[in-house]
């Protein structure tokens, strides 16, 4: 099927429907052509007639802004409206603030050489960039507002972690001061042998509290209860089910219990590891 040649309104009508202000320049930068969006921006920006600016040279504009009014985007424009022509560059592309006393806008402006043979010239189009742009600053904002947010939660995590040194620092340092020496004077006292062994008990949890053994198991992932904790202790420092079923006045069976519980959770079911075997070896 053929298809039928486009006419000229048709494709002013395609020009004029687009959000982009066009323009089309011919070899020497003047201005033949412009869609209605640049007239109609040219129009609410008090802009000197004609809106349509045809027969204005933007090559003479963007020279005389950037000698001027030193605008270092003019200039580039200039340099790539002339590097199109020249066939240096296939396409020149910027973008930059339009701002006014009540508005902040922005712009991306598009370069690309008319697509005929017998003419050298360039359309030129500026599109409102705008929302995007604040998008990027909205962004920005929040990006700054998260770093903060995280510094100050690094702050918060260091001061609480030297304050969790000062009291692990002070717990030590009372047990060693204030505590060690009177179980010292305790056992060295007259006790029976129960009363001495429940002061050696004591003493040897004390040290717990002062050891990573207590770390090590509050540190799996098993969460384990104060009396498997405690039954723990024991079987680490060589109790027997019942000797430790004395001390914590338990049954031997409900040590047996918590033995088969201990196991589990850390993983030694169905494994011949000695139990107390592998929590010595957890300090």
């Amino acid at each position: 099927m053929d298809i039928p040649l486009l006419s000229n309104d048709f494709c002013k009508q395609v020009l004029d429907s687009i959000t982009a202000h066009v323009a089309i320049l011919n070899e020497l930068g003047v201005i033949v052509f412009t869609n209605r969006a640049w007239q109609d921006y040219a129009g609410s920006n008090d802009l000197k007639a004609p809106f349509d600016c045809v027969g204005m040279n933007y090559l003479v504009i963007c020279d005389s802004a950037a000698n001027t009014c030193d605008d270092e985007v003019a200039g580039h424009v200039g340099a790539g409206i002339r590097a199109i022509l020249s066939g240096e560059k296939e396409e020149y592309f910027t973008h930059y603030p339009c701002h006014s006393e009540n508005k902040k806008s922005w712009y991306a402006l598009r370069i690309v050489p008319f697509r005929e043979e017998r003419r050298k010239m360039v359309i030129v189009t500026h599109e409102d960039i705008t929302r995007i742009m604040e998008i990027q600053e909205e962004l920005e904002q929040k990006e700054r507002e998260l770093e903060d947010t995280n510094t100050a939660l690094r702050v918060l995590i260091s001061q609480h972690q030297e304050q969790n040194r000062k009291i692990e620092e002070n717990v030590l340092l009372n047990i060693q001061q204030y505590t060690k020496p009177y179980l010292t004077e305790l056992l060295e006292s007259k006790l029976s042998e129960r009363q001495k062994e429940l002061v050696s008990l004591i003493e040897t949890n004390l040290r717990d509290v002062t050891s990573s053994f207590t770390h090590n198991l509050i540190s799996l992932k098993t969460m384990l209860t104060p009396q498997e904790l405690s039954i723990a202790n024991h079987i680490r420092n060589g109790k027997s089910s019942k000797e430790i079923a004395d001390l914590l006045y338990l049954s031997v069976s409900g040590v047996d219990f918590h033995r088969k519980k201990l196991r589990k959770k850390l993983g030694l079911t169905n494994t011949k590891q000695d139990l107390r075997a592998y929590l010595i070896s957890m300090q």
